[in-house]
Order: structure tokens, then sequence, then C-alpha cells
């Protein structure tokens, strides 16, 4: 898998928010790759990938009006405590909703083999 930073301009400030594959990793006032990495290897994480390893999954439901996706999972976004959905996950939901709605189910859980399934044959 290849590990890359993005970083998007916060508006109206000289700052950039920092993510690695869509995961939510800092702030910093430049936008350099090496600085990131030296902050990852201050907080005491040997890689990129240790990084990501290191983040706690929570699994809760999400409903969007009368649909229900279950055990969908979360990530604990330290220090503060928030939770956060990554990119990917988003994306899955969506393909779920749809899912969902042409075969007109009401709850389903986030992991069901049958939408992966049904995507690999679209």
């Amino acid at each position: 898998m290849s590990l890359r930073y993005s970083f998007e301009k916060i508006s109206g400030e000289e700052r950039w928010q920092v993510r690695l594959n869509g995961e939510f990793v800092t702030y910093v006032n430049k936008k350099d790759p090496e600085l990131v990495d030296n902050i990852l290897r201050q907080n005491g994480y040997e890689s990129r990938e240790d990084f990501l390893d290191d983040r706690p999954i929570l699994r809760r439901d999400i409903q969007n009006g009368n649909l229900k996706i279950t055990n969908v999972p979360h990530i604990v976004e330290n220090p503060y405590g928030s939770l956060i959905i990554a990119g990917n996950v988003m994306y899955r939901m969506a393909r779920i909703f749809q899912y969902m709605l042409a075969n007109k189910l009401t709850e389903i859980d986030y992991d069901t083999e049958s939408v992966t399934n049904e995507e690999e044959t679209k």
C-alpha cells in the first residue's frame, strides 16, 4: 500500500491539515512530508505504517433516514477522543446505501459480503 500525505489548506490561515491516506495526522505550517515524518517519530512512531496500525477502531451504527448500517468502523481521533470515519469507509457506506435502496433493505451490516460481491459484478 502506498502511504502518502495530503496537505489541506486551512481557510484564512497559513496552516495545513495533514492526512495520511485520508487519516488525520496533524497540523503544520509548512507543506513538507519530512517534517510530518519527524513529528511522527517524535511521537513514538517508527514509520507511517506504525502510525496507521496504532489507530484504535470502534464500531458504531450509522442511520441515514430509514436506512441503517450497523458496525461501521470509526477511528478514535486522539488526543481529543473524537470519532472520525475514514474516506474509504465513507465510500463503502455510499455503495452500501445504494445497494440497500436497490434491494429495498432498511438495515445491513457494514461487513456484509453480498454488497462486496454486488460491487465486483458491476
